[in-house]
């Protein structure tokens, strides 16, 4: 016996291209935030006359250990950039189909 009505939900949510763009810009901004600290960690090491084995070694420490920080910036900084890409495209679609008309 069940205490409980089944509610009705849609099949799919869809949000809106903002909010689509801002998680995609996340997803983006995380990666290259990864990406550039590894770099950069790889570049130090060669600076200071690492061999290139140790030099990679190097690279996945350092980026394991900051990769919190540089990621969450990343994600921020992604995500700024990616709502704001996807609200000018918003606005830009709007009036490119209000013109059409």
């Amino acid at each position: 016996m069940t205490t409980t009505l089944p509610v009705p939900v849609a099949n799919q949510v869809q949000f809106s291209r903002p909010v689509r763009y801002m998680f995609w810009g996340a997803g983006v901004g995380l990666l290259a935030a990864i990406a550039a600290t590894f770099l950069m960690a790889l570049f130090d090491g060669q600076a200071q006359g690492m061999t290139p084995g140790s030099c990679v070694l190097y690279s996945c420490v350092l980026t394991l250990m900051l990769s919190q920080m540089a990621g969450l910036t990343g994600m921020l900084v992604g995500a700024v950039a990616g709502a704001l890409a996807g609200g000018a495209v918003g606005v830009v679609h709007d009036r490119l189909h209000a013109s059409s008309r």
